[in-house]
């Protein structure tokens, strides 16, 4: 009788463990992470600090299927995990903002198929003007080579923004 009476189903993602919750989704609801404090997070501003986010944030969209991923701590009090450590931006922050800038809100996850070791990989569409985004987050030490072919449309343009240990969210640059 709940579900009736609602449009979203929201829930707190304390302890970083994602469970899917296929009758959410089988309701017609959408489903929000609206908050998330990582109690395994570290001071550390560094890149390995923001795979972790991405991990988190794949996880979050492909296994529980959420529809919405909100980080809790901009500043945190205990200068461990938040987005800003003493005024100092984190990896966190432009990791996350991989997937802000470029998946906004209405989009929808699409699937992917096929796999590069240490790649997450997921994909949106915007059902507006069928505009695809791809993110690619790779956790391994050195570059990765992923093939992109997307089914049933020709891309005439392809960008790309990276974050990585010595940028924080360049965009730009070859694909090839």
């Amino acid at each position: 009788a709940a579900m009736s009476a609602i449009s979203i189903v929201a829930t707190h993602e304390y302890g970083c463990s994602v469970k899917a919750y296929p009758d959410i989704a089988q309701a017609g609801k959408e489903f929000w992470e609206t908050e998330i404090y990582d109690t395994n997070a570290s001071a550390s501003t560094g890149i390995d600090s923001g795979l972790r986010i991405a991990q988190l944030i794949h996880d979050a969209l492909t296994v529980a299927n959420m529809n919405a991923w909100h980080y809790w701590w901009v500043y945190a009090s205990d200068g461990k995990g938040g987005l800003f450590n003493s005024n100092t931006p984190t990896k966190r922050l432009w990791v996350e903002g991989n997937y802000s800038r470029f998946v906004r809100p209405g989009f929808q996850r699409v699937s992917t198929s096929g796999s590069v070791s240490n790649v997450l990989l997921t994909a949106f569409k915007n059902p507006t003007d069928g505009t695809v985004v791809v993110v690619a987050a790779n956790k391994g030490t050195s570059a990765a080579n992923l093939g992109v072919f997307i089914s049933g449309a020709a891309p005439c343009a392809m960008a790309r923004a990276v974050a990585s240990s010595s940028q924080d969210l360049g965009v730009g640059g070859d694909l090839a």
